[in-house]
């Protein structure tokens, strides 16, 4: 399977934008780091922070991931900005294939590409943040050879 990396488009990066934000949204609460009535308004105050000249935000790379074979889009990457200066270690802000080609081995052929690519420029590393309830990535990071730098832990009282 062949993957490219084109940029996003400013009507991509407006869905993409409020798609992370619900989806961040979900993934904080159920991590723990906020409530229900807060987790939107933080979320989405994280996210406009961060990327706060959206899709032209200086030192990040918005791409949509694409198959080869058939051009079709499959999902989105957001790393750091590669361009911006040589860089011996890459940030994935987030990845995400989009539903209907989950579980077909695009996660790790999109992986693998950004691992060639980054090589390729002299980067010796690419590091990422995933929740811990998120089984399905945690298991993709780690088949290839990702692993954990930092553990979080939280104990919740009823």
């Amino acid at each position: 399977m062949l993957i490219a990396f084109e940029k996003m488009t400013s009507e991509e990066f407006e869905v993409y934008r409020e798609k992370l934000i619900e989806t961040y949204t979900q993934d904080n609460i159920k991590s723990g780091k906020y409530d229900a009535e807060t987790a939107l308004e933080n979320s989405r105050k994280e996210v406009y922070t961060i990327l706060q000249n959206g899709l032209h935000t200086e030192g990040h790379e918005l791409l949509r991931i694409v198959d080869r074979s058939n051009g079709e889009k499959v999902g989105y990457l957001w790393i750091n900005d590669l361009r911006s200066k040589r860089r011996s270690k890459v940030f994935i802000y987030d990845l995400i294939i989009f539903e209907e080609f989950r579980g077909k081995g695009y996660g790790k052929a999109s992986l693998n590409a950004l691992e060639q690519f980054v090589r390729e420029l002299g980067v010796m590393s690419i590091s990422l943040h995933v929740f811990a309830h998120n089984e399905v990535a945690l298991a993709l990071y780690k088949s290839l050879g990702y692993t954990i730098t930092n553990i979080n832990m939280t104990k919740t009282f009823e």
